[in-house]
C-alpha cells in the first residue's frame, strides 16, 4: 500500500510539471527567453495555473469521492458544466496568448507594431481568436479544462480500485490466517488426547515403559507448545516429532502391530509447515490397529531435491472410511492453502487397506 501511495505522489508531481509547462509548447515559437521569465511571472500564467489545477484537484478529491463514485451522475455533470462556463468566462490561455502578443512593458490596450525595411513603423496584424471579447471561444482552455477533469477521474477512479482491491486481498488474507489457526487449533488436541489415551493405558498396566512415555509426551507437548504455532519450522524437527509419536504409540501398543518406518534423504536447510504430515500417522494408528487382529503400518520419508515424499500405509481393522476423520479433512485444506500449486495429493481407499502417497516441494 505504502509503494502504491508513493507511485500516486509521483504521478501528482510529474502530472503537475508536465502540467505546468504545457503552456510554453503553444506559446515558445513567439517568444525569446526573456519573455518566456517574465510570463511565468505574469499574472496571465498565474491565472492558468490556478484555474487549471483548481479544477483537477476540486474534481479528484471532492467531485469524484463525494459525488461520481456515489453515483450522484446529475449533480456531478451539472457542476462539471459550472465550472466550464467559469473557464469559458474566464478565457485563462486566451489572457495568456495576449500577454505573450505585446513586447515587454506594453499594456493589454497598447497596439504591437513592427518594423519594415525603410524603417516606417507598421502595426501587427490582430488575430480575432486573441482578442478576449465577449463572443469568442478559448478552445484550448476548453481543452485544458477537458483533460484536467479527464485526469482527475481517472486518477481518483484507479486509487479507488487498488484501494477496494488491496481491502479484499487484506480481508482475504485474514479469513485464511482465521481458518489456518482454526484448522490448527483443531488437529492439536487431537494428538494430545491420543498420547494421553496411550499413557493411561500403560498406567493400567503397570507397565515399564510408562516413564518413558511421559517423557516422549513431554517432548510431543514441547514441539507443538513452542514450535508448531510458527508458520514453518525446520524438517528434521516435524520428523523427530513423528518419530516420538510412533515411539510412543509402541510403547502401548507393544507386538500386537507391525511398525516399519524409515527416513531417507538429506533433511538439512528445509523447512515445512507444523504438523502437516502427522495426520497421515496418526490417522493410521487410529484406524489401522486392532489388538486381535494382525495389524501393520508402514511409513517412509523421503527428501530429494528440495522436495519430501511422505508413504503412509496400513491394514484396515474396522469399517469406517479413513477420509470421514477431522484431521484428514483439515489437512487437506492447509495443503491447499499453504502449499497451492506445490504438492500432490493421493488417496487409496480401499477395502482392506488405506495408502498415502503426499509430494510436496518445499523450495
Amino acid at each position: 500500500m505504502h509503494k502504491i501511495n508513493a507511485a500516486i505522489f509521483i504521478a501528482h508531481i510529474v502530472g503537475c510539471l508536465i502540467f505546468l509547462s504545457a503552456p510554453l509548447l503553444f506559446i515558445s515559437k513567439w517568444s525569446n527567453g526573456q519573455d518566456i521569465f517574465e510570463l511565468l511571472f505574469s499574472t496571465g500564467y498565474l491565472v492558468f495555473c490556478v484555474t487549471f489545477l483548481t479544477v483537477f484537484y476540486l474534481n479528484a478529491y471532492l467531485l469524484v469521492p463525494f459525488f461520481y463514485l456515489k453515483k450522484k451522475f446529475l449533480v456531478y455533470s451539472s457542476i462539471v458544466l459550472l465550472l466550464l462556463l467559469v473557464v469559458f468566462m474566464i478565457k485563462p490561455f486566451d489572457r495568456l496568448a495576449k500577454g505573450l502578443q505585446m513586447p515587454s512593458g506594453m499594456g493589454y490596450h497598447d497596439t504591437p507594431k513592427t518594423t519594415e525595411g525603410n524603417g516606417q513603423i507598421l502595426p501587427l496584424p490582430k488575430d480575432p481568436n486573441l482578442q478576449g471579447g465577449p463572443g469568442s471561444i478559448d478552445p484550448i482552455s476548453i481543452f485544458f479544462f477537458l483533460l484536467a477533469i479527464a485526469l482527475g477521474l481517472s486518477i481518483r477512479t484507479t486509487s479507488q480500485l487498488i484501494a477496494t482491491e488491496q481491502r479484499a486481498a487484506n480481508a482475504e488474507t485474514e479469513k485464511a490466517n482465521a481458518e489456518l489457526s482454526f484448522l490448527k487449533a483443531q488437529i492439536n488436541p487431537h494428538f494430545l488426547f491420543n498420547s494421553l489415551n496411550s499413557i493411561y493405558a500403560l498406567a493400567i498396566r503397570k507397565d515399564d515403559q510408562t516413564a518413558n512415555a511421559v517423557v516422549l509426551l513431554s517432548d510431543l507437548m514441547r514441539y507443538i507448545i513452542k514450535d508448531a504455532n510458527d508458520d514453518f519450522v525446520p524438517l528434521q524437527k516435524e520428523i523427530d516429532y513423528i518419530s516420538n509419536y510412533i515411539e510412543l504409540q509402541k510403547s502401548r501398543l507393544g507386538d500386537t502391530v507391525i511398525i516399519d518406518h524409515q527416513y531417507k534423504g538429506d533433511m538439512e536447510g528445509l523447512q515445512i509447515v507444523p504438523l502437516i504430515l502427522s495426520s497421515f500417522i496418526e490417522n493410521a494408528f487410529k484406524y489401522g490397529v486392532n489388538p486381535d487382529k494382525n495389524s501393520k503400518i508402514e511409513l517412509m520419508v523421503a527428501v530429494m531435491e528440495g522436495q519430501i515424499r511422505l508413504y503412509v500405509f496400513n491394514r484396515k481393522t474396522n469399517s469406517v472410511r479413513h477420509e470421514s476423520g477431522i484431521g484428514l479433512k483439515n489437512t487437506k485444506k492447509r495443503l491447499e492453502m499453504i502449499y497451492p500449486q506445490k504438492h500432490e495429493l493421493v488417496i487409496k481407499d480401499e477395502r482392506d487397506s488405506f495408502t498415502v502417497h503426499l509430494l510436496i516441494n518445499l523450495k
